[in-house]
């Protein structure tokens, strides 16, 4: 059982950005992305020797492969064939095996486990793993993370990484707690940036915070009319994969129907 280190204000926002992040798991599986789905928008496709172009192919039949069980909700099938996607280093395969295993689908759950395989796919520069494993790191007790300071401390760098990546989950989290001023100084300029980046992408949550919080209005007003000037350096948008979002909402729905 996993608890809010902080008040019950905390575990609310927690919870909501977890049912989001849920919002985000079986369709993960059904719609992998293309070989290239990670390059940012706008990128051109590199050119791949034929080598590279068959060890590519053979990831992304087993990652499809995986997709189909998970469709068809044979977990264990599923990750079966991620560990062998694991031992190839893969960071779509290792992001999916730290959400069965976090919320406990074709394997037993294991919070350990799952901070694992999201610290190997974060560490490739997975954005959606870097959200996930950001927190996960928040919200767990002092058994699976011995170092409550030291894991908040990672959370925070892993989350503000995901932000910068595109992942609006954690621009909303960053948004709060920059707003809030609890686990960092508070910097409204930045949390408006953030919540801002958020709402363009349909966040109604980061919107009614940047209507309804003086500070966050006030600061947001100046965002918008310091236009480019602001925001260069910040964005490093989008290095996401297609179909995330779905696979997490399935199995999402998935874990929750488990547990009834």
């Amino acid at each position: 059982m996993q608890i809010c280190l902080n008040n019950d204000r905390d575990c609310r926002s927690l919870a909501r950005a977890d049912q989001a992040r849920a919002l985000a798991l079986l369709v993960l599986l059904l719609c992998a992305a293309a070989p290239g789905a990670y390059a940012e928008s706008g990128a051109s496709k590199p050119t791949q020797s034929k080598q590279s172009s068959k060890n590519i192919g053979g990831g992304e039949g087993r990652f499809q492969a995986a997709c189909s069980a998970l469709k068809k909700r044979q977990y264990k099938l599923a990750v079966h064939t991620l560990l062998k996607l694991d031992r190839v280093n893969d960071g779509k395969g290792q992001t999916i095996l730290g959400l069965l295993h976090e919320k406990g689908l074709g394997v037993k759950q294991d919070f350990s486990k799952a901070l694992t395989y999201y610290r190997k796919a974060a560490k490739q520069g997975i954005p959606e793993a870097e959200s996930n494993l950001g927190h996960l790191l928040l919200r767990l007790k002092s058994d699976v993370v011995q170092d409550s300071k030291k894991a908040t401390e990672e959370a925070l760098d892993w989350l503000e990484r995901a932000a910068n990546h595109g992942i609006l989950e954690a621009q909303v989290t960053m948004g709060k707690l920059l707003n809030e001023g609890r686990r960092l100084p508070i910097n409204n300029g930045k949390a408006a940036y953030y919540l801002h980046r958020a709402a363009q992408r349909g966040s109604r949550e980061a919107q009614r915070m940047l209507d309804n919080i003086p500070q966050l209005h006030e600061a947001h007003q100046a965002l918008l009319r310091g236009g480019a000037q602001y925001q260069t350096g910040m964005e490093n948008l989008t290095r996401s994969w297609v179909g995330y979002a779905d696979i997490v909402n399935n199995l999402n729905a998935a874990s929750s129907y488990s547990r009834k």
